[in-house]
């Protein structure tokens, strides 16, 4: 007997790996792939605040003729292929804030950038060939409700992706990947590849786990981050070239005989790495129109007095579309906005230095 019992557990050793053992690590006790490997791993970017939150948009499938052809294939979910890219990205760090569209709350904080993918191709399959169905019988007749864990189909995903960095605002395209060719194989468990707890009922039965099939959803899902690991790597690889910066713009707002306003610096047209800058400015009041008491830059006091001032605010901020006014404040009468200074972002690829594409 004891020949026999041994004899069994050298046959389910090593007739189970032709089923697929699984080489992929687990989580939730061994019921799920633990897909945090694939993800890219990258300091926080270099960016504006606002381009460091990123909203999942639309992910669009193009139908595959040889998936339509291929009677062993699945229908790709493309919600599941969204998941699987904004978990990605939220492991990366390159991001501070990760969520699918759906999930931002209406009048919820500026939503960042948008993600936008559409596959050009997008074919999910399963290779019966390379399964072992005496190696998943054995699984099962010796494991029972023990064999949900032992990975008896395997599956491929071939993807080719376009994903697009998009600026809402203008809705300028920042960064990209693809169209590129990405493929992913795997051996899935019962629990990896079927949701829900009927079948895992039924096996406590001791039906067959390969009596049950596969949903196309659980396998997207499975099978989606190792395939798209490379795509989002390239495309961080794109973003972190970026180089923002902000030309300086000012702007008259009125005009009062007796007092003038110039900005020393920044100067008009100047081009500026950060959103914040010293604000040098020259005020100059003629005596019969009154005396100085403060001046004002977005919303940033200081007091002065005489005819005629240089003062320096260091630090003011500068953000696109929040203009910062200049004001002056004589000893009688209400602060007077005479100039504004704005900035505009342009937006170029740097160099890829030291980067091979």
């Amino acid at each position: 007997m004891s020949r026999r019992l041994a004899l069994v557990l050298v046959l389910v050793l090593v007739l189970g790996p032709g089923a697929g053992c699984g080489a992929h690590p687990h989580r939730s006790m061994g019921t799920e792939i633990d897909w945090r490997g694939e993800a890219p791993q990258r300091a926080k970017l270099d960016l504006p605040a606002e381009y460091r939150r990123l909203t999942i948009g639309r992910v669009s499938l193009l139908a595959a003729k040889e998936a339509a052809e291929d009677e062993s294939a699945l229908e790709v979910d493309p919600d599941a292929l969204r998941i699987a890219l904004r978990d990605l990205l939220a492991e990366s760090g390159a991001f501070d804030d990760v969520a699918l569209l759906e999930d931002r709350a209406a009048g919820a904080p500026d939503p960042g950038l948008r993600l936008e993918a559409q596959m050009g191709g997008a074919l999910l399959r399963r290779l019966p060939d390379e399964e072992s169905g005496f190696g998943n019988f054995l699984a099962w007749f010796f494991g029972g409700w023990l064999g949900d864990w032992h990975h008896d189909r395997v599956f491929e995903m071939r993807l080719d992706p376009l994903i697009t960095l998009v600026d809402p605002r203008s809705e300028q395209a920042l960064a990209a990947c693809g169209p590129v060719s990405a493929t992913a194989r795997d051996d899935l468990s019962l629990h990896e590849r079927r949701d829900g707890a009927g079948p895992v009922i039924a096996t406590v039965l001791w039906i067959p786990q390969f009596a049950f099939d596969s949903r196309p959803k659980e396998v997207t899902r499975a099978l989606a981050p190792a395939c798209l690991g490379p795509p989002v790597r390239e495309l961080l690889a794109d973003l972190a070239d970026l180089k923002v910066t902000y030309r300086v713009e000012t702007r008259a707002l009125e005009q009062r005989p007796g007092i003038r306003v110039e900005v020393l610096s920044p100067e008009q047209g100047r081009l500026l790495a950060t959103e914040t800058a010293d604000v040098q400015r020259q005020v100059t009041v003629r005596p019969e129109v009154g005396r100085l008491r403060k001046l004002i830059v977005g919303g940033c006091e200081v007091a002065a007095s005489g005819a005629s001032v240089d003062v320096v605010v260091p630090g003011v901020p500068l953000a696109p579309g929040k203009p910062a006014e200049v004001k002056v404040e004589l000893e009688k009468g209400a602060p007077l906005a005479l100039l504004e200074i704005s900035v505009r972002r342009e937006v170029k690829k740097a160099p890829p230095a030291g980067r091979g594409k």
